[in-house]
């Protein structure tokens, strides 16, 4: 030890100390209680510090595709906070801790980041057989601001100042968003204060009727209603009173289409090692069947093209043998024109314009070519074959 340089023992040091450290020194874990609201407010910053861009929130129970049941996460916009909130029951409690896996992701940049949260579930020791429960609906709040810690605990001093027995042991209990505000739901172990119990019967259910008359609420009726007023407006014909034993069992409720899969004999669980995919068929039907069916086609359409043409000599076949004399005859006028009109005096000599196709009628005909022409006057001022016309004015 003595030999080891001195930043090599002040690593060492700190190795036996994260060591021996307690597990909650190391990694922080939060504690719910069952029965009690838990709210964790889930910072932006914490995810990405340089940044105050669009950031969504993203949460999950470890090794699962959700949160548990009890257990939500809300986040107003992707420029606000989120908040894990929810109430535990006693089935929900454990003594070993859950990881929450909170991810970041930056709708700008597509950045993203992760977070974890260890969380313990611990059985909420009952002073009581009984619970008073009071819920409350606030109409001006929306439902982050009342999940702010701050706001949450303005809320229950004030209800303290109506419910003066419960300042000891008042928490809130349970809390959801309704369309007409927030329902938040405070317990305590303490008798209902004569003050609520007035507000829930005398001065609601009086011979005027203002909860249906009017629109305020009842709060210009509510002789309490200055405790809460004008930071929280609570809608008073809303109040509900609550008496809960704690003492009876429960029942124990299963969600719906909960099968335990497990527990049947006949289910087998899919297997994590899949088996090698073999694509010959795959690629035998969609390749090689149309490609034979499309090389057919191709045949088949030569075949009629290239196999049944007709040719030159069978249709001089089936021409009539009177309508070949008479074609054989005008081409050999107009060759007998051409070759005399080609060897007048100043046109240069040209072969005459015999054609093969010509030849070959000739041949199958069984006739000759005809002879050239041979000019009767050997005088070379002879006529033109056509007569010029001069045209007088």
């Amino acid at each position: 030890m003595s030999r080891l340089p001195l930043q090599a023992r002040w690593l060492f040091c700190l190795g036996l100390l994260y060591i021996q450290q307690p597990a909650g020194w190391a990694r922080d874990i939060d504690e719910a209680l069952t029965g009690k609201l838990y709210v964790h407010k889930v910072v932006q910053q914490r995810f990405f510090s340089h940044d105050n861009g669009s950031v969504e929130l993203r949460a999950v129970l470890k090794g699962h595709a959700d949160l548990p049941p009890w257990l939500h996460l809300y986040q107003p916009d992707s420029f606000s906070d989120g908040f894990l909130y929810g109430s535990p029951q006693s089935e929900d409690s454990n003594a070993k801790p859950i990881v929450i896996e909170l991810t970041g992701v930056n709708r700008d940049s597509y950045a993203t980041a992760k977070k974890k949260i260890r969380l313990r579930v611990l059985q909420q020791e009952s002073q009581g057989t009984l619970l008073r429960k009071v819920e409350f609906l606030i109409i001006n709040r929306g439902f982050a601001e009342i999940l702010e810690p701050e706001t949450l605990g303005d809320f229950l001093e004030r209800v303290k100042q109506v419910w003066d027995k419960a300042s000891q042991d008042l928490f809130a209990s349970d809390i959801r968003q309704t369309q007409e505000g927030v329902v938040l739901t405070v317990a305590s172990v303490a008798p209902h204060s004569t003050a609520l119990q007035r507000v829930s019967t005398e001065e609601v259910y009086r011979p005027d009727n203002w909860c249906e008359s009017d629109n305020m609420h009842g709060v210009g009726f509510v002789s309490i209603n200055s405790t809460f007023a004008p930071n929280f407006i609570v809608d008073w014909c809303a109040l509900a009173l609550e008496q809960v034993n704690t003492s009876e069992p429960t029942a124990k409720t299963e969600p719906i289409n909960s099968i335990i899969f497990e527990s049947d004999p006949e289910f087998e669980p899919l297997s994590r090692f899949h088996l090698k995919r073999n694509y010959f068929w795959d690629i035998f039907v969609a390749l090689v069947i149309p490609g034979i069916v499309l090389l057919l086609i191709i045949i088949v359409v030569s075949c009629i093209i290239c196999g049944f043409r007709e040719g030159q000599a069978s249709r001089d076949k089936k021409t009539p043998r009177l309508q070949m004399t008479q074609y054989s005859n005008i081409r050999r006028a107009s060759d007998s024109i051409r070759y005399a009109s080609d060897h007048r005096e100043g046109v240069p000599h040209l072969a005459p314009a015999t054609s093969s196709s010509l030849q070959t009628k000739y041949d199958t005909l069984g006739s000759s070519a005809p002879p050239p022409y041979q000019p009767t006057n050997n005088n070379s001022d002879r006529a033109p074959l056509t007569r010029n016309f001069e045209v007088g004015t």
